[in-house]
């Protein structure tokens, strides 16, 4: 059931560093933490924003590590183009660390272009 061009990679996301990661923060909730950054894009439209984890979603060192990702606004569109006020072009992501993970996890990165954040628990 193999499509002739086999499946697609996975590994190679076209989705780009956000360029500048302007906010984080951790909340804690019952079964764990909602890590939630706020970037800025160069101009509107962008989309698809996730934090993905580095190391297969485990710490190193103490240091849990997320780069964050968003996808090329289309080409043709009129919001490629248009850069307006920094609130327009502000874009939020967030991902959950359980419990059981969070034990071994003392601070979290969030990487983009331009600059990352560090939160310390």
């Amino acid at each position: 059931l193999e499509p002739k061009e086999g499946y697609p990679d996975v590994q190679k996301d076209p989705r780009e560093l956000i360029a500048q990661v302007t906010a984080l923060e951790v909340k804690q909730t019952q079964g764990g933490a909602i890590v939630a950054a706020t970037g800025l894009t160069p101009t509107q439209g962008w989309w698809g924003a996730q934090l993905l984890a580095e190391n297969n979603g485990k710490p190193v060192d103490g240091v849990m590590t997320y780069r964050f990702v968003v996808a090329w606004p289309d080409p043709g569109s009129p919001a490629a183009s248009r850069v307006s006020t920094a609130q327009s072009r502000e874009v939020t992501a967030a991902a959950f660390i359980t419990n059981v993970r969070l034990t071994e996890v003392k601070k979290v990165v969030v990487i983009g272009a331009g600059n990352q954040r560090a939160i310390s628990r």
